[in-house]
């Protein structure tokens, strides 16, 4: 199993002390790359069926 750790910066923050939106997004990024990497069959499966795996967000108001 897979576990990270962040230290939260200045440059992850916005001026409010909340996390950036790209900082989220790194994150999440993150976490999906370790799981494809933890799983064999779908990392074959997508590399065979010249795939790749994609995070996507739609803007909230």
């Amino acid at each position: 199993m897979y576990s990270l750790k962040y230290k939260v910066t200045t440059s992850t923050c916005d001026s409010e002390g909340k996390l950036k939106l790209y900082s989220a997004l790194q994150m999440m990024q993150d976490c999906s790359e370790m799981w494809i990497d933890s799983e064999p069959e779908v990392k074959d499966y997508f590399l065979q069926q010249n795939m790749a795996q994609l995070l996507a967000t739609y803007p909230c108001a």
